[in-house]
This record gives C-alpha cells, sequence and structure tokens, in this order.
C-alpha cells in the first residue's frame, strides 16, 4: 500500500508523461492487465485442507429410510389428552379486525404442526395457543400485526399494520404422523423388488456412501479455493469491471422481476420480494461484485503465472463430457448455451483446482 500511495504522489506532481504512464496501470481486461497492480495473490500451492468425513452414520441411514418412508406416513389421532408441542392439529378459524370479518385471514380444515412456527407466523402465540386444547374445543385468541407487516400474497399488506385481530379457532382433530417401520412389506412398496430390509439397508448405505463421497471432493474444492481467496488481498478494483458486474446482477434480477409481472420494477422487487432497502441492495449488490472481481483476478493471476492454457483438443473432448453430464442433445447445444468463453473459463478454472489441489497438505 505504502508504493501505490508514493507512486500517486508521484503521478500528482510530475508533469512528464513518461513520468505518469510509468506510474498508472491502465486496465485493458483480466488477460492483457498487469494483475499484481491490483490484486496481491496468496499462496496456493501448500494450502492446508482438512477431509470431510465420508462415514455414513445409523443416524444418516435411518434420515435416509424416513425420508423414502415419508409418502407411506399416516395419522395417529390423539384422543386421551389435549394437543402439546410437536402435536398436528386440524382447524377451521375465522377472524375479525374492528369487529368486521377478514376474509385473508380465515381457512377451513387447516393442517398446524404445533410448535413448527409456520402458521400465522407474524402473529405471536397463535400457533401456540393451541396447546392445552382438545378436538371440539372452540376459543378465541387475540394477536397483534406487526408495524411494517408484510404479505406478499395479499394485496392490502399496509392495511395491517399495527392491527389487532381476533381469530376463532375451532379444533376438529389433534394427531401424530407415523413414520412406518420398515419392513419386507414396505421395501417392497418402495422398491417394487422382493429385497429384504437388510439388502436394502446395505444399498441405502453405498448409496450414501457415494454421496458423501462427492459431497466431500466437492467440499475439498470449495474449501481449497476458500483458503486462496482468503489469503488473497485486493490493491484496488477495476471499477470497469465492477460496475460490469453490478450491472449484471441488476439485469438478472430485473429478469426474475418481469417474470413475475411484466410491470414489476426492480425497486419495487427488492422492497416486496427481497424486503430491502435499495440502499442495503446496493451495497450488497456492490459486494457481491467486488467478490466476483476479485475472484476472477486471481484466477486469471494464476492462469498467467502457471501457464495454463486448454487447447482445442481439451476443449472439444471436455465439451462432449460436459454435454453428456448436463443432459444436452448434443455438443453444440451445451456450447451455443452456455457460450464458448464460459466454458473456457470453467475449463481453466478446473486446471487451477487441480493444480491447487495437487499441491495441497490434505489431512
Amino acid at each position: 500500500m505504502k508504493f501505490s500511495r508514493i507512486c500517486a504522489l508521484a503521478c500528482a506532481v510530475l508533469i512528464t508523461g513518461a513520468a505518469i504512464s510509468s506510474c498508472a496501470t491502465k486496465w485493458d481486461g483480466y488477460e492483457k492487465t498487469d494483475l499484481s497492480q491490483y490484486i496481491k495473490v496468496g499462496n496456493y500451492k501448500g494450502i492446508n485442507i482438512t477431509l470431510k468425513s465420508n462415514e455414513v452414520t445409523d443416524a444418516d441411514l435411518q434420515s435416509k429410510i424416513d425420508e423414502i418412508s415419508m409418502p407411506f406416513r399416516y395419522e395417529e389421532e390423539i384422543a386421551d389428552r389435549a394437543a402439546e408441542i410437536g402435536d398436528f392439529a386440524k382447524i377451521d378459524y375465522v377472524s375479525t379486525i374492528d369487529n368486521v370479518a377478514d376474509s385473508n385471514f380465515t381457512g377451513s380444515d387447516t393442517s398446524v404442526h404445533i410448535g413448527s412456527g409456520i402458521f400465522l407466523t407474524a402473529l405471536d402465540g397463535v400457533e401456540k395457543s393451541l396447546t392445552g386444547h382438545r378436538a371440539g374445543d372452540i376459543y378465541k385468541v387475540d394477536a397483534t400485526f406487526p408495524e411494517y407487516y408484510k404479505n406478499n400474497f395479499i394485496d392490502n399488506e399496509d392495511f395491517y399494520n399495527g392491527k389487532s385481530i381476533t381469530i376463532e379457532i375451532t379444533v376438529k382433530k389433534i394427531y401424530r404422523v407415523v413414520t412406518p417401520e420398515l419392513t419386507d412389506e414396505l421395501v417392497a412398496k418402495i422398491t417394487g423388488t422382493d429385497s429384504t430390509v437388510e439388502q436394502y439397508k446395505a444399498e441405502l448405505r453405498e448409496q450414501l456412501a457415494a454421496e458423501k463421497a462427492d459431497d466431500a471432493e466437492m467440499q475439498k474444492k470449495i474449501d481449497a479455493w476458500s483458503a486462496v481467496m482468503d489469503s488473497s488481498e485486493v490493491i484496488k478494483y477495476p471499477k470497469e469491471e465492477v460496475d460490469a458486474a453490478v450491472k449484471a446482477i441488476d439485469s438478472n434480477y430485473t429478469d426474475i422481476a418481469k417474470q413475475i409481472d411484466s410491470k414489476l420494477t426492480l425497486e419495487e422487487y427488492v422492497s416486496q420480494y427481497l424486503n430491502k432497502t435499495m440502499e442495503d441492495y446496493r451495497a450488497e449488490a456492490l459486494s457481491l461484485a467486488q467478490n466476483n472481481v476479485a475472484e476472477q483476478m486471481v484466477m486469471n493471476y494464476i492462469v498467467k503465472n502457471e501457464n495454463i492454457t486448454v487447447s482445442d483438443e481439451e476443449y472439444e473432448n471436455g465439451l462432449v463430457e460436459l454435454a453428456a453430464k448436463y443432459d444436452f442433445e448434443s455438443p453444440e447445444a451445451f456450447e451455443t448455451h452456455y457460450g464458448t468463453s464460459l466454458i473456457r473459463q470453467s475449463m481453466l478454472f478446473e486446471k487451477i483446482m487441480t493444480l491447487i489441489l495437487e499441491n495441497a497438505n490434505i489431512g
């Protein structure tokens, strides 16, 4: 940083063109610019990486079995006690605000998982009020909307700001959701085979082990690249690239807004769907853009420093593999969809990661 300040001062006081050109570094794209004037790249050889465990625990296996068994779960009514946290309740409810019925907060045969925090989340205490009640109970509960109520599913959300509401709830049923025990019969329903429970569990363990191995490999790459980025320091950001990255972020969110409503502006989308002020959005977009530009500078610095290239043959072979991997009808279709530049950049990044991992201390 001291060198850059001295250089800046020299440029300010010396009037000769030679002096100015020797101190200033004009941005000319990632590939042509001397990136050492913009970023100090950290150590990318000899970094330490801790591998994620590939072990499949009994808990992992049971979680997978529960997930697969979900379509076969069934309700079991609770008639011998009142509702507790964790139970389910089937209810009808009607609401009034200022003694006027409100259709936005009315429902029938609504299932509520008590304690999940999903039912009428903005109204504190309504969901938990079901505890202690039994099927057949009819009761009222009062609540108050927050001062700045947000609900993208109703048109007049501002009306509810700070309003008091009375909800009458009719409890129709209290029940628990039961996951069936894994039996040979259930395995047959799930797989359509005559596999036994033990055989099916062994298959699931193999599947989970393969998934964990893939996850560990991906996490290894993420950790390696994060270590490189964390040890790198941006000297200055090229304004052209940051501005372009911010513009791309704006364009992406604008496209999303137009898919929702052709008249929806970026500002309206940010306010209504991201629940952010434009000031906060701008700050986050700038931070994201700077991070993206920093990663591009580090990547291109390593490519230059290590003379990494992708030959035409490597590109064509890689294109075939990528098209098959992502189920495109042909390499040409994949290339048309993503563009040559992005595909080559992806291939370069894979070579960078190979270099980093081959020189890493992995334990």
